[in-house]
């Protein structure tokens, strides 16, 4: 698989890219690829996680290994710090603005960083190698676990701030 990780990073990139463009946050905003989430609840949070997890799985193997989750974390961190948004395909699509202070590009330090988080993570929730998508979903489900603050199963203001950084440089993973 590693001799395959560029060209799956460049095809991660592009249908994950065309989702993604730049936009402000303070006040609503729209454009062609979305509105601005107001609020994202777990619903929004699984639905996104099965439609992503189609396309992060480059092999089509119907799991992910770990090249193909880490090279999806990189991908999704340049393609936020870029666009200045994440996108979450819930009942409709929606964009989630990057707080105020997040770098712009990933530096070389950090891309060795997020791979390495990544892999950590991948690990916690695959099993014998392989992430399914149920592992994939209790992922991403568990980084809106993290930005809840207020553990009430949807994530409103400064909470998709702390969601969409988790996105754009992914949080320690549990344990």
């Amino acid at each position: 698989m590693k001799k395959f990780v560029p060209a799956g990073l460049a095809a991660t990139a592009l249908l994950i890219g065309a989702a993604t463009t730049a936009s402000p946050m303070k006040g609503a905003f729209n454009h062609a690829f979305g509105v601005a989430a107001t609020s994202v609840t777990a619903t929004d949070i699984e639905a996104d996680a099965k439609a992503l997890f189609a396309k992060v799985d480059i092999d089509r193997s119907s799991t992910l290994d770990a090249d193909e989750f880490a090279g999806h974390a990189l991908v999704l961190a340049e393609l936020a710090r870029f666009n200045r948004t994440v996108t979450i395909e819930g009942k409709s699509e929606m964009q989630i603005r990057l707080p105020d202070g997040t770098p712009d590009q990933v530096s070389h330090t950090e891309r060795g960083s997020i791979d390495a988080v990544a892999r950590r993570a991948f690990h916690q929730f695959a099993d014998n190698g392989e992430m399914s998508e149920e592992g994939f979903t209790a992922y991403r489900l568990s980084l809106m676990e993290k930005a809840d603050t207020n553990r009430d199963g949807t994530l409103k203001s400064h909470e998709l701030e702390r969601f969409a950084s988790a996105m754009a440089r992914p949080a320690q993973p549990r344990g």
